[in-house]
């Protein structure tokens, strides 16, 4: 299970004017995204490198600009701080 929010880096509440004023010098204006991906624990680092890879490369090749402004935050989420249909993952399911 993963989540991806779409944010324009000016409008993410988390960056700074630094790192909105860098991110227009770096691609002339245009406004990329940061994409927060939160997804149950788990995963290899491995696996979170080829998803923080695709991720980038989709969103230059769609998007344009470059890929040093396209930033992926990942989150882990244990199972028993995640529920769905009112039961947490960490309980068995039918």
């Amino acid at each position: 299970m993963v989540r991806v929010d779409y944010h324009q880096a000016d409008r993410l509440m988390l960056s700074s004017k630094f790192h909105s004023k860098l991110a227009q010098q770096n691609h002339k204006g245009k406004s990329m995204p940061t994409y927060h991906v939160e997804m149950m624990e788990g995963r290899t680092i491995e696996q979170k490198k080829k998803l923080v890879a695709e991720i980038t490369r989709v969103s230059v090749e769609v998007l344009g600009g470059v890929a040093d402004s396209v930033d992926v935050i990942i989150t882990d989420i244990k199972r028993e701080n995640w529920a769905t249909g009112g039961k947490l993952w960490s309980e068995p399911r039918d």
